[in-house]
């Protein structure tokens, strides 16, 4: 039997009608449910010509992992695609997916991702297969495609502490897939462009104390040498682009307030 799939799209009220007028809504047509997380504002309502596969939900509180929160808890397929409102779908990507997902049984996939005009490779991609723990910090949460199961069996959700529209903006998807390996789910690589996004120029990120604070609580939970080399890794890099050791220092204030963070 085929694998069903929803795609969860956020977006915030303010961004709405821009998100309806140029999404390329057309692309989703092999999609088997389309959820809709609107952020912020009240009486919003899709257009009277999208049919019963779109469903809206609303939250009047901010944050993307509250968001993929909302598409985990509403969803009803086997996998959940988490995206934003300024993706770029490829034509023929659900089918694509819907076809690999056929003959997989992995808790979790990762897909990949185009950026500007020439269609560049947004990040370096590790090769197909079983993504290793630590190659976790390379994944951006609009390339998870999640089992619904898997997740809900064993409670598994986005931190709302972090991420986007929080003190702590960056981490929340890696937290996430931390979790689900810690619960014995697998990622797999699947080596497909599916769709594209905006570049974002990461470097800065080390020169900004929250998305700093959210590295370091995430290196406390990868644990053990290897978290402990990432955080002595990403802080000599911190302090390369900052100049500033007491940015720097944020990334050991989160990896000693982790716990508390996470558990807040």
């Amino acid at each position: 039997m085929s694998k069903t799939l929803t795609v969860a799209i956020s977006t915030i009220a303010n961004n709405f009608n821009k998100f309806i007028n140029e999404f390329n809504f057309i692309h989703l047509i092999e999609a088997d449910e389309i959820l809709v997380i609107v952020q912020g504002g009240s009486s919003i309502s899709l257009p009277e010509d999208f049919d019963d596969r779109y469903k809206i939900i609303q939250d009047k509180f901010y944050g993307i992992s509250r968001s993929r929160n909302c598409a985990i808890n509403h969803s009803t397929s086997d996998y959940i695609w988490f995206l934003d409102d300024d993706i770029t779908l490829n034509e023929k990507s659900i089918s694509i997916i819907k076809d690999f997902l056929h003959g997989k049984s992995h808790e979790a996939f990762s897909l990949r991702m185009y950026s500007g005009p020439n269609l560049d490779p947004y990040k370096k991609y590790p090769k197909e297969g079983i993504v290793s723990k630590i190659k976790l910090i390379s994944i951006s949460s609009v390339e998870i495609i999640v089992s619904r199961k898997f997740v809900l069996n064993y409670n598994i959700f986005f931190n709302i502490n972090l991420g986007l529209g929080t003190d702590y903006p960056s981490c929340e998807e890696n937290v996430f897939l931390l979790d689900l390996y810690n619960y014995g789910g697998s990622l797999y690589h699947f080596p497909i462009f599916t769709h594209s996004h905006p570049k974002i120029e990461r470097a800065i990120d080390f020169t900004k104390p929250g998305v700093l604070f959210a590295k370091g609580v995430f290196c406390s939970k990868f644990g053990g040498f290897l978290g402990f080399v990432l955080l002595l890794f990403w802080f000599i890099k911190s302090f390369y682009y900052s100049k500033d050791i007491k940015v720097s220092r944020y990334l050991i204030d989160g990896y000693r307030k982790s716990k508390l963070t996470l558990n807040f």
